[in-house]
């Protein structure tokens, strides 16, 4: 069998594996049916949600990230809270993030020849891309793009659509990307490494993560991939081939995509630093490495032109973006190191197989390649621990972790007497089943699986109209469940805390405050799936996302 036909296994093999629940937490006419009492008090309220929408819009200066956001919510009276509350579960998934992207298209007006996205935190190579795709489904009659936001508060399937068609996109992007995966590995390295290789990153939990939402994080994997096949060819060559072009601009497209993948320029300094210890005319290296860097920074502002067009907007998303997720020192001198959720992320076998590669490879592989594939792992780790510890900025270089693992795997393999082999082999596969194994397929099960809903349509049947509801307040897709909220009496639970009394509490991945827990009865929970009976502990950003545990207290009468 050729390497086309195995390549065409893999894209089939991936897909099956990623496309499984990729529509999960849309808009859809079942959560609005939870949001209120029959489809005409919805249709109803439609007008006065997009009123309200509309005045919160205005209010922010249509920003899609809000400066002093907490300050923003404290300062909207309870219905307009409210209201926003019932639009957000008409029009945003329950990873609202995804919301992101769409909001960027919605500013875009092709027709008047303005291409600002005004939202410059995913790069154009995602933005643009996904405009396309919208209006290619809008052609072929899959979706309706309407300016009135009326239209999609009144057709959630609708709005729900738009991100389905989008989620399609970081699909298809995801499956190519693992193809090319497996097609670099197998040139470079062998068959057996590639397979493995393959079969680590379908199997990484930050992989079905990855893939199941409208960011660039595992889109972004054919530009990165493409420009590590030729910085290999040109690390290979030992900086004698033109191979570094390609590279830079495969480089650009990613950066220009997800600017936190911007240690893939990495490799290629670290080739030519190791060329200039032989060169003859170091002056020739050093001309390509600055070229290098300039096709870079062309090929980013090609896809970014506002960059430098709105470079006020620009510098402003940046301040925000990296206000929100540096995690630099504390005052107080503390680690840098806040959150420890890789092992949560990409599981605790994957964590411990990663780690030891780099040493592994280092020590007893010795060679060249080593040190070019360290030049992608050392600054992905800087870059994960600079940024919040969230896995996902740093995806595309958990392919090179999983082939310097592989390798490393592989070579013990070749070390171990032939009688061991075959339980180093069992022994390997059940640590891979067990833990990364378990944690992904536990998220494929609780894609189709919506207890949020249920819990919604519970609370609708058994709570009184009029009752004192304590939840996080205002009630937003991650953190609250979807019921009617405007037809109850709704404050935050810290209330309950200070000397408040709601009659129930709604808490959503969390426990009942000890202060309150003895004037409190548990009187339902809704649970994720589990496998049999286990449930994985979620940490990190996926704790904020996936599987989420519902659990409703009433006050216990004197």
């Amino acid at each position: 069998m050729g390497i086309v036909a195995r390549t065409f296994i893999v894209l089939i093999i991936s897909t099956i594996v990623l496309s499984f629940g990729y529509d999960w937490g849309l808009p859809s006419d079942k959560r609005a049916s939870v949001l209120f009492i029959d489809k005409n008090e919805h249709r109803d309220k439609v007008s006065i949600l997009a009123d309200n929408y509309r005045a919160q819009k205005e209010k922010t200066a249509y920003k899609i990230y809000i400066d002093n956001y907490s300050d923003y919510i404290e300062s909207m009276d309870y219905d307009a809270s409210i209201n926003m509350s019932l639009a957000r579960f008409l029009m945003v998934p329950y990873a609202a993030d995804d919301a992101f992207l769409l909001k960027a298209i919605k500013n875009l007006d092709p027709y008047n020849y303005d291409f600002d996205p005004n939202y410059y935190i995913y790069g154009g190579g995602l933005v643009y891309v996904s405009a396309l795709a919208l209006k290619v489904a809008e052609m072929v009659g899959y979706i309706k793009l309407k300016p009135d936001i009326a239209y999609y508060l009144a057709n959630p399937k609708m709005a729900g659509r738009l991100y389905e068609v989008l989620r399609l996109l970081v699909l298809i992007f995801s499956v190519i990307g693992i193809g090319i995966t497996y097609v670099y590995v197998v040139k470079n390295h062998g068959q057996w490494p590639a397979i493995l290789t393959t079969a680590l990153v379908l199997i990484n939990p930050e992989s079905i993560a990855s893939s199941h939402a409208i960011e660039p994080h595992m889109y972004v994997l054919p530009f990165f991939l493409l420009s590590l096949y030729y910085a290999y060819k040109y690390h290979k060559s030992e900086a004698l081939t033109y191979d570094y072009i390609p590279a830079a601009i495969f480089a650009g497209l990613s950066i220009g995509t997800q600017a936190s993948s911007m240690y893939i320029v990495v490799p290629i300094v670290i080739t030519t630093l190791l060329a200039l210890r032989n060169a003859v005319e170091p002056y020739g290296l050093i001309k390509n490495l600055f070229v290098f860097f300039i096709v870079v920074i062309i090929a980013v502002l090609l896809i970014n032109p506002f960059y430098i067009l709105n470079i006020e907007g620009f510098v402003q998303d940046l301040n925000v973006g990296i206000g929100n997720q540096l995690n630099v020192l504390s005052g107080d001198g503390k680690s840098i190191l806040k959150h420890a959720w890789a092992q949560y992320q990409i599981s605790m076998f994957l964590l411990i197989l990663f780690i030891m590669a780099i040493p592994y490879n280092l020590i007893m592989l010795r060679n060249k390649d080593t040190l070019f594939y360290l030049g992608i792992v050392i600054p992905a780790v800087v870059v994960y621990i600079m940024t919040g510890s969230i896995m996902q900025y740093i995806y595309p270089s958990l392919i090179v972790f999983s082939i310097i693992s592989s390798l490393m795997l592989l070579d013990i393999y070749s070390r171990v007497s032939r009688f061991k082999k075959k339980y180093f082999v069992i022994f390997v596969f059940m640590l891979i089943i067990l833990s990364p194994g378990t944690r992904s397929f536990y998220y494929l099960i609780n894609y189709n699986y919506d207890n949020r809903i249920e819990a919604g349509k519970w609370v609708n049947n058994n709570i009184p109209i009029n009752s004192n509801i304590g939840i996080s307040f205002p009630p937003t897709n991650y953190d609250s469940i979807p019921f009617s909220f405007h037809k109850y009496n709704l404050t935050d639970v810290s209330l309950a805390v200070n000397g408040g009394n709601p009659d129930y509490i709604i808490l959503v991945n969390r426990d009942i405050p000890v202060s309150i827990k003895d004037k409190y009865i548990l009187i339902n929970v809704f649970t994720p799936k589990s496998i049999l009976g286990y449930r994985p502990i979620l940490k990190g950003e996926v704790a904020a996302i996936y599987a989420k545990t519902t659990k409703i207290y009433k006050k216990i009468m004197p």
